[in-house]
């Protein structure tokens, strides 16, 4: 029996020592293929610190240009503002004369805006004058036709001191308005318009 039970440990043993040979390959292959991975990322982060490096170098490069322009048009625009440097008195000059120009400006705008208020309040002013006008006119129309009619119906009779006032004031009414070309009323020549 013991030589059985030997046997069977044998076995046992060849088959636990198979299954570890087993396991060992299979973690020599993943380790290989993890370092095969290693040396491709570290190849990898080796190229891309290279081409940082590179385009570290070119920004530089910009950089120390771009500096050097910079440094160009200074020296330029210095040498070009030398002549044209305004002396302390000419500055406080220009500077007093902007602040008279401000000031007549703003004057100017305050006047601006009271002639269009002026302006607006004239066309108003006018526009209810042009309508007045002409209800005046027809006013005027007809008191010229009524003044002459009262003219002829009181022609060779004795005229009542009314009438001799109204007839007295369209006399004075039409010499104040007569110019020069208005010496006679719209109507004279064309009859009543009534």
């Amino acid at each position: 029996m013991r030589v059985r039970d030997l046997e069977s440990q044998l076995i046992a043993a060849e088959t636990r020592i198979g299954q570890l040979t087993a396991s060992n390959v299979r973690k020599t292959d993943q380790v290989k293929h993890l370092a095969t991975l290693l040396s491709a990322e570290r190849r990898s982060a080796d190229n891309a610190l290279h081409g940082q490096a590179v385009r570290t170098a070119a920004v530089r490069q910009d950089n120390a240009r771009l500096a050097g322009q910079v440094a160009d048009l200074r020296r330029s625009w210095s040498m070009a503002t030398a002549d044209t440097d305004l002396s302390p008195e000419q500055v406080a000059a220009l500077r007093d004369r902007l602040a008279s120009l401000r000031d007549r400006l703003a004057s100017l705008r305050d006047r601006h805006e009271e002639l269009v208020t002026a302006y607006q309040r004239l066309s108003a002013a006018a526009e209810v004058a042009a309508a007045e006008r002409v209800q005046l006119q027809g006013i005027v129309r007809q008191w010229d036709t009524l003044c002459r009619r009262l003219a002829k119906a009181v022609a060779g009779q004795t005229v009542s001191a009314a009438d001799k006032k109204i007839l007295a004031t369209h006399k004075r009414f039409r010499s104040a308005v007569a110019g020069p070309d208005r010496g006679r009323p719209a109507n004279e020549n064309g009859g009543d318009r009534s």
